[in-house]
């Protein structure tokens, strides 16, 4: 079938060279912070206009307001995102500029990094998903902390991947989550050379297992713990996804899962799978999960697009098809 065998096309060659890869995520970057989502939507990115009103030249800072001390009360108000974003506010004098910048970020860095190992195509039809594209372009603080831990994985040093990764436990206080589901990940393709494909399921779902029943039932009663100043926040049933959009995402997660041993042994495919489990088992309970599947957007990318052929070949024209469905009910042309 011609449509099946473009897609294949995803598999040419990956650009040599840095460089245009680079620019090519920049132009990327540029395009959708210039496209009016707003104005042809019809809606407003709530977190965005927020974070420029927080951030106001006159606004006081949170270590000034709380008179902040301890490294606990540091992680628990993410200090670092309130002074990093106050300084860029102090050089360039205008907040809504900034989180336009931070946007352009996140953006170039999940760009390039798909661009660099699948080529341009279909990760850029791939990232024009409502899903993404709200996350990028409104939820910055967590965006920008994934970013950073994105760049981090993909260093080759030690030293710098460890100051970004320590950093970000300071502008969100969700990645200790991410951190832990990487290195589950990393210790399943070091030590599991010769298991059989059930034992990596069973110990990635008795993680993600875990994790559903923290983030459902002891969320609350962990923050209190904590002294959490969003002890209350996200406990709204409204909140969490429908169990028709999720479904999609549950079928995606089939699809790993019978790919077999060799590609879930993978860190990039187990952690996106590991996420979506998350994201389906916290929907399936009321709870907030599809921020979870926002974050790890370009890996869910990266491991739809890793795929075997069979499966890929099922997965993508659906994935597209879904997506478009997506951006027409986003656009208020469908309900």
């Amino acid at each position: 079938m011609p449509f099946v065998a473009s897609l294949a096309a995803f598999r040419a060659p990956v650009p040599s060279e840095r460089l245009e890869a680079g620019v090519v995520a920049l132009l990327f970057a540029v395009g959708v912070l210039l496209t009016p989502w707003e104005a042809l939507a019809g809606f407003t990115f709530y977190d965005f206009h927020v974070y420029v009103e927080n951030f106001q030249p006159d606004q006081e800072s949170l270590r000034e307001m709380h008179d902040l001390r301890s490294p606990l009360e540091f992680f628990t108000y993410e200090i670092l995102w309130d002074e990093f974003v106050r300084l860029l506010v102090r050089i360039a004098g205008d907040p809504y500029l900034v989180m336009k910048a931070i946007s352009g970020f996140v953006l170039w860095v999940n760009a390039y990094l798909l661009y660099r190992r699948y080529g341009y195509l279909l990760p850029t039809l791939m990232m024009l998903n409502p899903l993404f594209l709200d996350f990028a372009l409104s939820q910055l603080r967590l965006a920008f902390a994934i970013s950073l831990l994105l760049i981090a994985l993909s260093m080759r040093s030690r030293v710098l991947p460890l100051c970004l990764v320590a950093a970000t436990l300071f502008i969100h206080t969700s990645t200790p989550l991410f951190i832990g589901l990487f290195l589950v990940a990393k210790y399943v393709e070091r030590h599991g050379q010769e298991w059989q494909l059930h034992r990596i399921l069973a110990i990635a779902g008795v993680v993600c297992a875990a994790l559903i029943f923290l983030l459902a039932f002891g969320r609350e009663a962990l923050l209190l713990v904590m002294e959490d100043r969003r002890a209350s926040v996200y406990s709204d049933p409204d909140s969490s996804s429908s169990l028709m959009y999720v479904s999609f995402w549950f079928g995606l997660l089939a699809m790993q899962c019978l790919a077999g041993r060799e590609y879930l042994r993978r860190p990039d495919n187990l952690y996106a799978a590991m996420i979506l489990f998350l994201f389906v088992g916290l929907t399936m309970l009321g709870t907030y999960g599809s921020r979870f599947a926002a974050a790890a957007y370009p890996v869910v990318v990266a491991a739809t697009l890793n795929l075997p052929a069979e499966n890929r070949n099922v997965v993508l024209p659906t994935f597209l098809a879904f997506q478009i469905i997506q951006l027409l009910y986003w656009f208020g042309i469908i309900y």
